[in-house]
């Protein structure tokens, strides 16, 4: 995966598997966790590493899906 010449700065010294993230999350837009699985074909626990980093470094946020609060929807953080 080459680095889009967009990608914000703080988002540069994160894993491949958060980079990826991020850019679908540019990309498609707001996902949730089993969206964001099936564009990526991560694993679950990488998933999840990914969305703590970016969420720790403000730069994704999730709310519940209005259909099913159960499930979180992650969005960039403009």
């Amino acid at each position: 995966m080459s680095e889009s010449p967009a990608l914000d700065r703080r988002v540069r010294p994160m894993s491949p598997s958060a980079k990826f993230v991020y850019e679908v999350l540019e990309y498609r837009g707001a996902l949730t966790r089993r969206e964001i699985a099936g564009e990526t074909q991560l694993p679950d626990s990488t998933i999840t590493d990914a969305l703590a980093a970016l969420r720790d470094a403000g730069l994704v946020e999730d709310r519940p899906l209005p259909t099913d609060p159960r499930a979180q929807l992650y969005y960039l953080d403009p």
